[in-house]
């Protein structure tokens, strides 16, 4: 294959990673999200059978192993795999969960975990977007929504208005490094998002709900003409 042509699928790759929802672990049938543990964690519903919430406890419990998690409502979050010092879950109708998580600390003894999960009615945030002054469709998927401009400047600026209580939380671009052979995460700036490859660049961007905390994304891509 010629690199020009491997260039366009390794973004075309990269592309449908961030239209999953920037899923980040890979199991046999499907996709995680990852999300920081916290006693409450708030999250969208994700009807998705395939998609799930990954939780990673190492930061807080060093070389530590999850044992079991439990679930009381198994409707709003369902356990769904177990790894080492991590779990996941689904999380497919809105409601609220109370989890057992029962882990093995570095040093031997163990302990339980009872935090919250609060699923709420995905609110796609996204209310308009415009690039360079021209608005732009939004489209609708199933965890996030997404949005495209076609343009030959480097530069563009890009404005976003969001339903009442939600702020932007973060910026952000997967970058094929082509002499290295891996990619790399590059923050990017709304009032002057760049264009970081010739064959275009694909955004994500996070916005947060300021009461709830939850997250919701748009995958905005941008391509050069």
């Amino acid at each position: 294959m010629k690199k020009a042509g491997l260039k366009h699928a390794v973004l075309i790759l990269l592309g449908c990673i961030l239209l999953l929802g920037g899923c980040v672990a890979a199991y046999a049938d499907g996709v995680t999200r990852e999300i920081n543990y916290q006693k409450v964690m708030s999250v969208s519903s994700m009807e998705m059978e395939n998609c799930h919430y990954f939780v990673d406890l190492s930061k807080k419990y060093p070389k530590c192993k999850v044992l079991s998690v439990k679930s009381d409502n198994t409707k709003a979050v369902k356990p769904y795999d177990r790894s080492g010092s991590a779990f996941s879950f689904n999380a497919p109708k809105a409601g609220t969960a109370k989890l057992k998580v029962k882990i093995k600390l570095a040093n031997g003894r163990k302990k339980t975990l009872k935090p919250t999960v609060k699923v709420y009615k995905p609110a796609f945030p996204f209310k308009s977007v415009k690039a360079d002054g021209k608005k732009l469709k939004i489209y609708k998927f199933d965890v996030q929504s997404n949005a495209s401009f076609t343009t030959a400047k480097k530069k563009v600026k890009v404005v976003l208005k969001l339903k009442k209580g939600w702020k932007i939380k973060s910026v952000t671009a997967y970058v094929y490094d082509w002499d290295t052979g891996t990619e790399k995460i590059v923050k990017g700036n709304l009032s002057a998002l760049k264009q970081l490859d010739s064959e275009g660049t694909n955004y994500k961007i996070v916005a947060q709900n300021k009461k709830t905390k939850v997250q919701e994304e748009m995958v905005f891509e941008l391509y050069q003409k």
